[in-house]
């Protein structure tokens, strides 16, 4: 089964591309960042350009696609599984968000396809280090930003679907918001660095929503704290990172 699952690696990732772009582009549904911002910019959204990490991960999905069509090896076996799974389930959840758009069923429907990309993270880390090649590198890199970049979109959910569920604005109870974020993200990177990949491309990620939100509290909310506390959330993470090394999928940290 796994070995004919390689051929839907790259169906996967081309219906990423359209649940993506197409409907905007034809004027068929509301991105994402347009109904998180009609009613106010909350504290935590990054600016609507820091979303263009997925064209990065969309474009690694494909390369990687690409290659399983015409590889039939260890690589492209183990990835085959989570990596269908997550761009079935990431267009699934792509289109709820532009067409329905409601933050609690977004929320829900966020947590399997992060799931799955963690599992081909755990999959990939499980060969780290059996020898070195172009496509191990798009791998690793594929798999490293979808579960950093994934997580940073559940951490993002978690208050705005707290604000539909409670009647409030975007900007109510804005601490509560600030650190439910931080927190989902921090849980995630300690589980994920002692359980499921020792990657750096996690960090890349996560880092990257770290600056979203520090440029989104210096320029259009007001709330320069939050920028300040993000960056010095960030530092820490990576230096916890540095001086504490991670397990991965592997017993022993390195």
């Amino acid at each position: 089964m796994t070995h004919s699952l390689r051929y839907l690696i790259l169906p996967a990732a081309l219906l990423q591309w359209i649940a993506g772009y197409i409907p905007r582009a034809l004027d068929l549904g509301q991105s994402i960042g347009e109904r998180t911002v009609a009613d106010g910019i909350p504290p935590e959204l990054p600016p609507g350009y820091f979303f263009s990490i997925w064209g990065v991960i969309f474009l690694a999905y494909t390369v990687f696609g690409l290659y399983a069509l015409q590889k039939d090896n260890e690589l492209t076996r183990r990835l085959a599984p989570p990596l269908v799974a997550v761009g079935v389930l990431n267009a699934l959840w792509i289109v709820f968000a532009e067409f329905i758009g409601n933050p609690v069923l977004d929320f829900i429907l966020i947590i399997p396809p992060a799931m799955a990309a963690w599992a081909a993270a755990y999959r990939f880390d499980l060969m780290r280090g059996l020898g070195g090649s172009w496509i191990k590198w798009t791998a690793d890199v594929l798999t490293g930003l979808l579960a950093g970049w994934l997580t940073v979109a559940t951490a993002i959910s978690v208050p705005r679907a707290g604000r539909y569920l409670l009647n409030q604005g975007p900007t109510d109870s804005e601490w509560i918001a600030f650190w439910s974020v931080l927190a989902v993200v921090a849980t995630g990177n300690y589980v994920f660095k002692r359980r499921i990949s020792r990657t750096w491309w996690f960090y890349v990620a996560g880092c990257w929503g770290l600056l979203g939100i520090v440029v989104n509290n210096w320029t259009r909310t007001g709330f320069g704290y939050f920028g300040w506390i993000a960056i010095g959330f960030g530092v820490w993470l990576i230096y916890r990172r540095l001086t504490h090394g991670a397990n991965g999928a592997m017993p022993n940290p390195v």
